[in-house]
């Protein structure tokens, strides 16, 4: 088994006692077996091997193994130090998803291996969630991470599919976190989109500012300034005349019916 570094084994630390108030001391921290861990490169054989070995687990989730599967694919797995947790018998507890995803992908990957891990660890495992789009635009350090990310998202169906929602079941595979976050460094007009949709949506227009911003984005890419003169004209009404169409528009979405 290809392994990068040796075993190490989980240290301890001495913990101080305190006297309870009927002057007994406390029972000693009940200690665990000790947990092996490595860095090793799980081939689809190998992860086909542990699958078979059997274990508790949760059920598999299909779509996020396919969404893996698709990570894989495009070369976006990297060591993250979440782990494979497997038990002293060599039993998957936690990273049958994964595996499934490295079998499918016929690829292998590099991948952070717990081997030990006690039965009763299994009900604490995984009790957070995956990083979205949102959080890693945020890590980069990009301002309105939600309406940035759901932005990207509808321009990147657009781009692909030619609507906002497609209705293809492998959309989900094509925008991910990392997708997302490599469009937004290729397109930083959707920062400007995002302002101006934000400006829109708190002017009492109807629709979201992820929508707002969707569209303000596909107007800055045809003309900037006529982009930012529509922006004014629809929050303000400032200069219209009776029958403009911005104003027709802007009364509509206001739930006007004069225009």
């Amino acid at each position: 088994m290809p392994t990068t570094r040796r075993p190490t084994t989980a240290r301890t630390s001495p913990t101080r006692t305190h006297a309870q108030p009927n002057g007994k001391q406390p029972p000693p921290p009940t200690r665990g077996p000790d947990l092996n861990l490595e860095i090793v490169t799980i081939t689809p054989e190998l992860a086909q091997e542990w699958l078979d070995s059997g274990g508790t687990n949760r059920k598999i989730t299909r779509r996020r193994i396919d969404a893996m599967t698709a990570a894989i694919l495009r070369g976006e797995w990297r060591l993250t130090g979440e782990a494979i947790k497997l038990d002293d018998e060599g039993r998957v507890r936690d990273g049958q998803n994964r595996l499934h995803a490295i079998v499918q992908a016929g690829i292998p990957v590099r991948s952070v291996v717990a081997r030990g891990v006690s039965e009763d660890a299994f009900d604490v495992m995984d009790t957070g969630r995956s990083r979205n789009a949102a959080d890693v635009l945020g890590i980069h350090g990009y301002p309105s991470q939600n309406a940035v990310a759901a932005a990207a998202r509808g321009l990147m169906f657009i781009e692909r599919y030619g609507r906002v929602f497609p209705s293809q079941r492998d959309a989900h595979l094509y925008v991910t976190p990392v997708t997302t976050l490599q469009y937004v460094k290729e397109h930083p007009e959707i920062i400007d989109g995002v302002h101006l949709g934000d400006r829109i949506y708190h002017s009492g227009i109807q629709g979201g500012i992820g929508l707002w911003s969707i569209i303000m984005t596909l107007f800055l890419r045809l003309d900037p300034e006529q982009a930012e003169q529509f922006a004014e004209h629809l929050t303000t009404g400032a200069g219209l005349h009776r029958g403009h169409p911005v104003l027709m528009l802007r009364n509509r979405l206001l739930g006007r019916q004069r225009d």
